[in-house]
């Protein structure tokens, strides 16, 4: 696996690999991609509350503090952790089919942390 190989020479090359667990990366945030899109449709997801019934300031401002809660907790990770950088897989091409790829964990990632490119 090409993350694999990163790492391998990373560390060769000197660097100290820290290994992220799923639930301090809050991976669970998102339903696996091993699920159909029909599937996924039907998953309950437990990490906002229903806000289908709310107008849609109020769904705005309900995925906006969970963010920033999410966003506070990778900060506490990035820090306590000291870490550099974070490898994750992408995609094998540019400009993937949305919503036929599966999970771009590094664009999600990316996305949610607000993270801009060099």
């Amino acid at each position: 696996m090409a993350t694999e190989e990163a790492a391998r020479r990373l560390q060769a090359c000197g660097n100290i690999m820290v290994p992220l667990s799923d639930y301090n990366c809050e991976a669970d945030l998102v339903p696996s991609v091993k699920y159909t899109h029909t599937q996924a449709r039907d998953l309950e997801y437990q990490f906002i509350p229903d806000i289908s019934k709310d107008d849609r300031l109020c769904q705005l401002a309900v995925l906006h503090a969970k963010r920033a809660l999410i966003t506070d907790d990778w900060r506490k990770i990035w820090f306590e952790d000291k870490l550099d950088l974070v490898l994750c897989p992408s995609a094998q091409t540019t400009a993937v089919i949305h919503d036929r790829f599966g999970l771009p964990a590094d664009t999600t990632l990316a996305n949610v942390l607000d993270v801009r490119a060099p």
